[in-house]
């Protein structure tokens, strides 16, 4: 489930949630479904892994869920990507009126193994770098990142290039009535 709140802000509803991939009901494997974490009328959520960073080619429709008992440094419930050396990618796109901003995200090696990932967030044209991290080594501990990014357009959150092997969860956010134009 995605753990929600629901705030009303003057006459436009807000919502605080993270995607942490709990009760989906599938099979490890099993693909993300692209409903998960929308919020009608406020924001819609997407899934894909990609053959590199940015606008690259689809290499999959979705993020694929795992939980077992080999976790990806100890992050149970996690979405990651359907082939070695992907990119993972989340797509969030506020309603016209809406702002969003990323806040925070885990992300988890498959058994703890030592890799390496980067973040990056981008405009919905895939025209600006609003956020990038450094390479992140990620062991037996997972490593929590923190964009703090906002938008009223849509961004993709990509993570990778080995989004096979590096999970992504706990991603926290929030969506708000945009503040006026003058």
């Amino acid at each position: 489930t995605i753990a929600a709140c629901l705030c009303a802000a003057s006459t436009q509803a807000s919502v605080a949630a993270v995607l942490d991939f709990n009760n989906l009901g599938l099979a490890c494997g099993g693909l993300i479904p692209q409903t998960y974490g929308d919020e009608a009328g406020i924001l819609d959520v997407s899934y894909r892994s990609l053959a590199g960073v940015g606008n690259a080619p689809e290499q999959s429709e979705s993020l694929r869920f795992w939980s077992s008992n080999l976790t990806y440094s100890g992050l149970v419930n996690v979405a990651y990507a359907g082939a070695v050396n992907a990119v993972g990618e989340i797509t969030f796109t506020p309603a016209p009126g809406y702002m969003l901003t990323l806040d925070s995200l885990e992300l988890g090696s498959y058994a703890g193994t030592a890799r390496n990932s980067v973040v990056t967030v981008f405009t919905g044209d895939y025209t600006q770098v609003l956020f990038s991290t450094n390479t992140l080594s990620i062991g037996p501990t997972a490593v929590t990142v923190t964009p703090g990014v906002s938008s009223v357009g849509p961004i993709h959150l990509q993570f990778g290039p080995e989004a096979y092997n590096v999970a992504i969860d706990n991603v926290r956010y929030f969506a708000e009535g945009a503040p006026p134009v003058h």
